[in-house]
């Protein structure tokens, strides 16, 4: 820092009517702080920085490793996801194809069945003979889907129809528009 003087000019009228001026020097020992007091202030300043340096680190460390953590838990999600729909994908063709194998089988019994049943000379049994006698057996309304595959249940449990019969009535009834 530098040193400064100051200097105080002092100018007045005397009885004689004459100026006179003086000049008189201020003093300098408020203007600059001791030397300790310097050093003190700048190693607080130091201390501070450092503080402050270290904090930033810190907080832009623990963002990284936030960002870090979400990323790897929207990925943990996705993956989660996918194997959820490769899942779903592979149960639905599974039922899929255990369906059309319960069809294809269903229908090779019934045209077994029918084959057997010419041969023996026998015709082969329809729903209509199956089919309980009676006011009943002939209405005078087209009945629902829902209405025959009740009566198709009830043949079925009352073992009117073989497992095979009733699923090829079954996929015919469902086929009905």
């Amino acid at each position: 820092m530098r040193n400064l003087t100051v200097l105080f000019l002092a100018c007045g009228i005397g009885l004689a009517g004459g100026l006179s001026c003086t000049t008189r020097q201020a003093p300098s020992s408020s203007t600059q702080p001791p030397a300790s007091q310097t050093a003190a202030d700048a190693k607080a300043r130091k201390e501070q920085e450092a503080a402050d340096a270290k904090a930033a680190k810190e907080a832009a460390e623990k963002a990284r490793k936030e960002k870090a953590a979400q990323a790897a838990e929207q990925r943990a999600k996705a993956e989660h996801d996918q194997a959820l729909a490769v899942a779903a994908a592979k149960a639905k063709k599974d039922k899929d194809a255990a369906d059309a194998k319960a069809l294809k089988k269903a229908k090779e019994d019934a045209d077994r069945q029918a084959k057997a049943q010419k041969s023996n000379g026998s015709a082969p049994k329809s729903a209509t003979t199956n089919m309980p006698s009676g006011p009943s057996a002939t209405p005078s309304a087209p009945l629902t889907k829902e209405q025959k595959l009740d009566n198709l249940n009830s043949r079925y449990s009352h073992d009117e129809i073989s497992p095979q019969q009733y699923q090829v009535e079954r996929a015919k009834i469902l086929a009905e528009p």
